[in-house]
């Protein structure tokens, strides 16, 4: 999405580090929130609804890129709507679950392609504004993307989740061996790392 070419750009003004930080977050919330669905959807269903980002992106490229669209587009997004609406039918009926996890998941998984989306619009029109290289942005995006995931886990290793009554939870919350469900358990993972390379 990112323009590296300075002899053509170059009465663009050149962007900054800080232009990467609305990107990682959008990745950080798509992906997080696609991992809460991923944990309680089969991985089949997860991916054949990460479709949606298709249909996310082209209202998003509307309202916000103004970019034109020609028919092949409108009938990819067509068929694409008519999958997902099949898939969430058809998952309710082959998936050994409860509906109401069943139904956060297929939430999860919406909310998540909608971030991503978010994500691929902010970068064009990113890079429609200023002269990006891509070397540049990823690496801002790595060092800003890591120091924001290590903070989020270190919060997330004292939030608990009570006794994980709900399935939802239990799929989603981690368990160390002093039977405390933690949104994440970065000790216990050290642990396990250590137990078993």
């Amino acid at each position: 999405y990112y323009c590296s070419n300075k002899t053509i750009n170059s009465n663009k003004p050149e962007c900054k580090h800080y232009h990467s930080i609305p990107s990682v977050i959008f990745d950080f919330f798509g992906v997080g929130i696609n991992f809460l669905g991923l944990a309680v959807l089969p991985g089949s269903i997860t991916q054949m609804l990460s479709c949606t980002q298709l249909i996310f992106t082209y209202l998003l490229d509307i309202i916000f890129t103004k970019n034109k669209h020609n028919i092949n587009q409108y009938l990819g997004i067509i068929i694409t709507m008519l999958g997902v609406i099949i898939i969430g039918f058809s998952g309710t009926q082959t998936v050994d679950s409860d509906n109401l996890t069943f139904i956060l998941g297929i939430i999860c998984v919406l909310i998540s392609q909608f971030f991503i989306s978010c994500q691929i619009i902010y970068e064009e029109n990113i890079s429609k504004k200023y002269e990006c290289y891509a070397s540049k942005l990823i690496g801002f995006q790595g060092v800003y993307g890591s120091t924001l995931t290590f903070i989020v886990i270190l919060i997330f290793s004292n939030i608990s989740c009570g006794k994980a009554e709900s399935k939802f939870l239990r799929e989603v919350c981690s368990q160390d061996n002093n039977n405390n469900w933690r949104v994440e358990n970065l000790s216990f993972a050290i642990k396990q790392l250590k137990n078993s390379g």
